[in-house]
């Protein structure tokens, strides 16, 4: 029964997928403070307290 189970497709194919998901974790992930500096990045490019008036407001 584990013999059948160690050669089946749907087993490597698992653990392939689970393999990748956390290979892609360890490569891309983010520290935290790049992730706060990024985030605040983005809420002073979209809030409306630092934009600047011009031609198309």
């Amino acid at each position: 029964m584990i013999i059948e189970f160690i050669y089946s497709k749907w087993m490597w194919a698992f653990l392939g997928i689970i393999m990748a998901l956390v290979a892609y974790r360890l490569f891309f992930a983010k520290d935290k403070a790049a992730e706060l500096l990024e985030k605040e990045y983005v809420e002073i490019i979209n809030s409306d307290k630092y934009k600047v008036k011009g031609q198309y407001d």
